[in-house]
């Protein structure tokens, strides 16, 4: 969590609440690590959030690959808005895609995370910011995930010369991310 500190306070300054959540057995969290058991628990914080603000002032944000997390919450929700920053299609295709050395990579994946087939069940418009020169998931694989949401629902904003870790300094994404958050 020490690490968001930055992303979050981004948010803030927009006078946005937000909640960060370690996944189970990061931080100071505990527990069994399982796929399953880390969708699961994606719920209580979204559960907590709803004591005190309605579902239609929720907006559901992921980024890298807690996209995948992001959009199964969204898929079984009803938040006002879902958006991802730098997301993948689902862990095979960004695995083959960075390690294309390995035909077999498919056997060793333990966990699927099928942003995919999580979107294709989203209510929401779905706002994508990805860059072209991101090595750790590459742009084809946000693409991808693209092409499975209808356009009406979509705003997909593709960062030239953006990286995996620097969206939020370019001008396209200053200039959107708030516009984005909003109704």
């Amino acid at each position: 969590l020490s690490r968001w500190g930055d992303i979050a306070s981004k948010y803030t300054s927009y006078n946005y609440n937000v909640i960060i959540i370690d996944y189970r057995t990061y931080g100071k969290s505990t527990g069994a690590i399982n796929e399953q058991n880390m969708f699961e628990d994606t719920q209580l914080p979204y559960n907590f959030l709803l004591k005190s603000f309605k579902e239609e002032d929720v907006v559901v944000y992921g980024r890298s690959l807690g996209t995948a997390y992001a959009s199964y919450l969204a898929s079984k929700n009803k938040p006002r808005k879902l958006i991802l920053e730098t997301p993948f299609y689902n862990m095979l295709d960004v695995t083959k895609r960075r390690f294309p050395m390995l035909p077999f990579v498919d056997k060793l994946l333990k966990y699927r995370m099928e942003s995919n087939a999580f979107v294709k069940d989203v209510d929401c418009p779905i706002v994508i910011y990805h860059g072209t020169n991101d090595d750790v998931v590459p742009l084809e694989s946000g693409a991808l995930l693209k092409d499975e949401i209808p356009e009406d629902q979509l705003t997909f904003y593709t960062i030239q010369e953006g990286t995996h870790h620097n969206l939020a300094s370019f001008s396209l994404y200053q200039d959107t991310i708030l516009k984005s958050l909003r109704k």
